[in-house]
């Protein structure tokens, strides 16, 4: 928490510090730190501060091969001043958007998410959402198998005590400015510069502001770049790793560039090879010229490689 205030006060005089100057390489998703599993439960310590310079961190997250269950996320920080926020998305292997936790309440500090009938692998992205945001998090992670359920319980329970009827609230039924429960509400009666009817403006305004940004993400997220399978055309041994042509380019592609990442596919099983990861050298209008640390054997029977996009922005809060 001492280094993060620290960020903040040499951000004080520089309300356009460039999200990215100070980070690590875990800003970016290729430097992912994995987050290990013991007995299904793992965590992660650190700090995000978009007035510091390091607005992301990325995690990733490997379940166990072959199973299949629930994986709980829970993200708790502390800021070094109230109302300062810290969020996270999740992205599965392809770089699918999976999760994205909604807003909190006034004050709270923690956010979760459960990805269903998980498996294989995910990237965690935890961020600060806004320029002035910034806190110190804990990233908790649980994976739980579906167990043996047990025959139901066919005993009749009692039936539910009544509840407690509370007491009645003020309320505004007619409006009157003498009435206090009336302050929160606009009535065409209310004197000029009503409070009531200020915050109604101002909660307008705001929901449209919100509902805007929200249409305008849906419809990036809409229009992003899906993920493609190409061939190998070529093989050329260069030290330890083999550079690969594929048939693939910025005609057929528009937005594919170098921020891009591959993986070669396994020809009996589609899925991703290990150490078959694939890295982008430079794109050409038909053609891509990539690396990759595997045999000249091996990708002779394996000719498939599935290209994914970067993953989208962070969505708006």
């Amino acid at each position: 928490m001492r280094h993060l205030g620290l960020y903040l006060v040499l951000a004080a005089c520089a309300n356009n510090v460039p999200q990215d100057r100070s980070t690590g390489p875990d800003g970016k998703q290729r430097g992912a730190k994995q987050i290990a599993l013991e007995d299904g439960a793992g965590r992660a310590r650190g700090i995000v501060t978009y007035p510091g310079g390091d607005r992301v961190d990325w995690k990733k997250i490997v379940l166990p091969e072959g199973k299949r269950g629930d994986l709980d996320l829970k993200l708790t920080w502390q800021a070094p001043r109230p109302g300062l926020q810290v969020a996270f998305d999740v992205f599965d292997q392809w770089n699918t958007p999976i999760a994205a936790p909604k807003g909190v309440r006034k004050g709270a500090r923690t956010r979760v998410a459960t990805i269903f009938d998980a498996k294989g692998t995910y990237w965690v992205r935890v961020f600060a959402p806004k320029r002035g945001d910034a806190g110190a998090y804990k990233l908790e992670a649980s994976f739980t198998q579906p167990l043996d359920v047990p025959p139901p319980d066919l005993t009749v329970p009692d039936p539910p005590r009544l509840a407690a009827v509370p007491a009645p609230e003020a309320t505004c039924d007619v409006f009157d400015a003498k009435n206090d429960a009336c302050k929160s509400q606009c009535d065409a009666m209310a004197p000029k510069d009503w409070p009531g009817c200020a915050q109604q403006r101002k909660d307008e305004e705001a929901a449209a502001a919100r509902a805007q940004a929200m249409t305008d993400y849906k419809e990036l997220v809409k229009n992003w770049p899906k993920a493609v399978t190409v061939k190998i055309l070529g093989l050329a041994v260069e030290g330890d790793s083999v550079r690969v042509t594929l048939g693939i380019g910025t005609t057929s592609v528009p937005g594919l560039d170098s921020k891009w990442t591959g993986a070669v596919l396994g020809a009996q099983t589609g899925n991703p090879l290990a150490g078959g990861n694939v890295t982008i050298l430079s794109v050409g209008k038909t053609q891509v010229q990539a690396k990759v640390r595997l045999t000249v054997d091996t990708l002779n029977a394996n000719r498939d490689v599935k290209l994914s996009p970067p993953p989208p922005p962070p969505p708006p809060l």
